[in-house]
């Protein structure tokens, strides 16, 4: 009976061993993002994220750039000619966000929903013809979203809204939400896809 008793333990303790095994995963701290709906948008946007298990969290620094150059001819009539005039544009933006997600469960799971603050700082400059304007603008908010996750990679889905406030040179503002010129609350969404590490 006794040894009856100690394979029974002994086969419980491995059985119990091996489920411990199969149901680990394995947490990488590091994350790494794009968004390919910026792309549309000629902005390249990485996004990197640090997990914090200690308190169920993640930093997240998210840089972007923006360019846009295009040139354009109209045609301008007097009297006996016409004249076709180029007319050039290009756009510049640089943007740095900070953000800290506090996730719902704990990590690691394949699916997780989180809240993310975030504060936001973004330097434009637009050229048109011979004329040159510039435009600082400053934004904060809160978005929420759900992290899918899948082995190395990861997809996150997120919305929100914040305040934004801009400080240009001539001290115009926009109706347009997002015109870079408007002042006040804004929407916002992302989609983004990448890797752990």
């Amino acid at each position: 009976m006794k040894k009856i008793t100690c394979i029974v333990g002994i086969f419980i303790v491995f059985s119990m061993n091996l489920h411990a095994q199969n149901t680990e995963t394995k947490e990488y701290r590091n994350q790494l993002q794009f968004s390919p709906f910026y792309f549309l948008a000629k902005t390249f946007y990485v996004s990197y994220e640090r997990m914090l298990p200690n308190v169920n969290g993640a930093i997240r620094i998210s840089p972007s750039v923006m360019m846009d150059m295009s040139k354009s001819y109209y045609d301008l009539y007097d009297d006996m000619y016409v004249y076709n005039i180029a007319y050039s544009s290009s756009k510049e933006a640089y943007a740095l966000e900070l953000a800290y997600k506090m996730f719902t469960f704990e990590s690691p799971r394949t699916a997780n929903i989180y809240f993310s603050p975030y504060t936001q700082y973004k330097y434009i400059i637009e050229k048109y013809n011979d004329n040159t304007h510039k435009n600082n603008v400053f934004g904060a908010g809160i978005d929420a979203g759900i992290k899918l996750s899948g082995g190395r990679f990861v997809m996150d889905i997120t919305c929100g809204g914040g305040v934004r406030v801009p400080f240009n040179e001539d001290k115009n503002f926009s109706s347009e939400m997002f015109d870079d010129n408007y002042k006040g609350i804004i929407a916002r969404a992302n989609f983004l896809l990448g890797m752990t590490f």
